[in-house]
């Protein structure tokens, strides 16, 4: 028996683009020379892609689904292959209207359906809303083997303090392997806490495991797939590439323990450093918004500082430099260096560099102003008003070429609101803003690294932080050093999920720092109404500003420090 884990990259609602995918892995199967049993294995809502969000309120996207679920069963006829993939159910019963379900079929036949029982409700998870959990133990036979089938959260029981235990469940019923089909998003430190999760129940069932994992990003949410296998004493056996649709050939004599058979495909590796994680997750997800919502490129205003230079670097990694235009758009206010270190990074990453000076623009919209309203000292409105005719170009760009603005803010000056509406907000994906401050140097500092040059120019790197919209100006004028903000800022957005060390280093810097909390506290708050109209970021963190973190605009309570 040859069991084969697809990796896939599934786009929300192409039903047909994807049926069209399992369909072929189980035509290319069928066409082998083997004398041995396939066992295809696709991942969670393989056919739907997930999450489907609120598509799954569609009747009519529920039935067209079914459809393509027909043609997959059909595709099997005249083959021993045994295919698994899931899918939406529909609940003829009491309760929600849907499942999430795993249909097994081979030789035309559906031989087993299974409804997934731990539907996870925190962070980016609603499952809840939408799918009825299912009641009975995963388990059906194939080739003599009794075979436990799981859906991603049933084998997260351990951390949500579940009630049910499948796993267990599986073992009691004498499981001779468990199959995990997955949609399980990617965030900073998640790949080793699942490989030392399904190690673990390896080891304490004594059942191997196949987890079978989706690759690619929705939306926000990125999947790296890293698919892998262990045998019954825990061992690794198999691993699917990161961020990339694969498949991976693993035999049955792979998951016995006594004589481990290593398999192909790439070797299990953690990430060297936070920094190669965030590298790796961004690129993913910027290349799959571009290419999926059919952008033709990327636009990007280029400051001259460092946010505006990763995200340049980002970009151009991810759908190459060619297809990058990068914009400086000088005022009065900006430097010289601004102009020539856009320049040196743009050339190094092959990105073409236009020059748009807003000075008249900005001159001509002053005056209109004040020959219409009453006159007032120079204040924010005027370091705003260039920030918005910045936003007003790039905008103007996209819409005649097609290219997706990128917006460049970093977590940091997100969570407290240094940021301008319509201005440098201005943008349909924003890949730095789950990055604090520190996280995108050290990512910067990360590229030199890997290409073992300057692509980012040390000059941007060491350069200090400045909006540049008034004379003089820097960031630490109007906020605490960066270092400190982001040490508050991570204890607020997610202390109740930070590890130890990092919860403790953080009350250290509050602790030492204590005069500056209030402040950035009231600055979170004010801000949230910013951040409800910022472009969709890509999910870094437990804890991200969007979808899994919902806090009202319109409160009054403000946490102690």
């Amino acid at each position: 028996m040859m069991f084969k884990l697809c990796q896939m990259n599934p786009m929300v609602g192409d039903l047909m683009g994807n049926t069209e995918k399992i369909i072929k892995h189980i035509t290319d199967s069928a066409n082998e020379y083997r004398p041995v049993i396939n066992v295809l294995i696709f991942p969670e809502l393989a056919i739907s892609g997930y999450p489907p969000l609120d598509l799954l309120d569609k009747n009519c996207f529920i039935e067209d689904q079914l459809k393509y679920v027909d043609q997959i069963v059909e595709a099997t006829t005249g083959t021993d292959d045994v295919i698994i993939f899931g899918y939406i159910e529909k609940n003829i019963g009491i309760g929600r209207d849907l499942y999430n379900s795993a249909l097994v079929c081979s030789g035309g036949k559906v031989i087993y359906n299974y409804r997934k029982r731990l539907l996870p409700t925190y962070d980016v998870f609603d499952e809840a809303r939408y799918f009825e959990p299912g009641r009975d133990t995963g388990f059906f036979n194939i080739g003599g083997k009794r075979v436990g089938l799981v859906i991603c959260e049933d084998l997260w029981y351990e951390n949500k303090f579940y009630t049910i235990n499948p796993a267990q469940e599986l073992y009691n019923v004498s499981a001779d392997l468990i199959i995990s089909i997955n949609a399980s998003p990617s965030i900073v430190g998640k790949y080793q806490q699942k490989i030392d999760m399904i190690t673990s129940i390896s080891k304490v069932y004594n059942l191997p495991i196949i987890y079978v994992n989706q690759v690619g990003s929705t939306d926000d949410i990125v999947f790296d797939g890293n698919s892998f296998v262990v045998n019954e004493a825990g061992v690794i056996v198999a691993h699917a590439e990161r961020y990339l649709e694969s498949t991976l050939f693993v035999p049955i004599e792979a998951l016995e323990a006594d004589t481990p058979v290593y398999c192909r495909g790439v070797p299990s590796r953690a990430f060297e450093s936070d920094a190669e994680f965030f590298w790796e997750q961004a690129v993913c997800g910027i290349r799959d918004y571009v290419d999926k919502c059919g952008f033709k490129g990327i636009v990007i205003g280029e400051s001259g500082g460092i946010d505006s230079a990763l995200a340049t670097a980002l970009a151009a990694t991810a759908i190459g430099g060619d297809r990058v235009v990068g914009i400086t758009m000088p005022s009065k206010y900006s430097s010289e260096g601004s102009y020539k270190d856009s320049e040196t990074l743009c050339k190094n990453f092959g990105v073409k560099l236009y020059t748009y000076p807003i000075n008249d623009v900005f001159t001509s919209a002053l005056s209109s102003f004040d020959a219409i309203f009453p006159p007032a000292p120079p204040a924010l409105m005027e370091e705003n008003l260039q920030a918005r005719i910045r936003g007003k170009i790039l905008m103007s760009f996209s819409n005649r070429y097609g290219y997706l603005v990128l917006s460049t803010g970093n977590k940091s000056e997100m969570s407290v609101g240094f940021c301008t509406v319509g201005g440098d907000m201005m943008g349909g994906l924003s890949p730095l803003s789950d990055l604090y401050k520190m996280e995108v140097y050290a990512v910067s500092k990360y590229i030199n690294e890997f290409f073992g040059k300057e692509m980012i120019p040390q000059v941007i790197i060491d350069k200090e932080p400045s909006a540049e919209l008034s004379p003089g100006q820097r960031d630490v004028d109007s906020l605490p050093p960066y270092p400190v903000l982001d040490a508050i800022l991570k204890y607020v957005i997610e202390g109740d999920v930070l590890s130890e060390k990092e919860l403790e280093y953080c009350k250290g810097v509050i602790a030492r720092n204590g005069s500056c909390t209030e402040k950035v506290m009231n600055l979170i708050n004010k801000a949230e109404f910013k951040r409800r109209q910022a472009a969709l970021t890509i999910k870094m963190h437990k804890k991200s500003f969007g979808y899994g973190r919902r806090v009202p605009i319109a409160q009054k309570w403000v946490m102690k420090l």
